[in-house]
């Protein structure tokens, strides 16, 4: 039995950035040499880690999963079929109603102690709900599209 888990880390990726629409079709050469590069150095990887910043508004995962299923058609001609675990960031989210207090006060979390405990503590609370409301095309995206449901992290869906 194998012990080893092999990880990519991934980050940030910004798909819908404003003057972007460039910038991706000039990448894919020089991203898929240094995947490469990296492969033959580590093997096959288990798992790909994507935190944050997947999307920059929260609204452009149509374009992730074009993106996300070039890179896995790289990933099999290298040999491997890692798993994918995201991890959602700030852009990850569309704010429902910005100027909503609930979203004002969540702005504050570092400054004032009573948002993380009224967050954590209140499982039904604004706050959740507000959350949860924000990261609904996350959510949707991750259950419904590719790369397939088989190949993410089953453990990783949001609840």
């Amino acid at each position: 039995m194998n012990e080893t888990i092999r990880w990519l880390h991934l980050t940030d990726l910004h798909v819908g950035m404003a003057d972007q629409d460039w910038l991706w079709p000039r990448m894919p050469i020089k991203f898929r040499e240094d995947l490469k590069r990296i492969y033959d150095k580590a093997d096959p990887w288990d798992l790909v880690l994507f935190t944050g910043d997947l999307v920059q508004k929260g609204t452009e995962y149509a374009r992730l999963d074009e993106i996300l299923d070039e890179i896995w058609g790289w990933f099999g001609e290298m040999g491997c079929d890692p798993k994918l675990l995201t991890v959602p960031g700030n852009h990850d989210l569309e704010w429902r109603n910005p100027k909503q207090s609930s979203v004002k006060l969540l702005e504050q979390w570092a400054q004032d102690p009573d948002v993380p405990e009224g967050f954590w503590n209140e499982a039904e609370g604004e706050y959740r709900q507000v959350i949860d409301e924000a990261l609904a095309n996350y959510s949707k995206w991750w259950k419904d599209t590719p790369p397939e449901a088989e190949q993410r992290a089953s453990w990783t869906t949001p609840g």
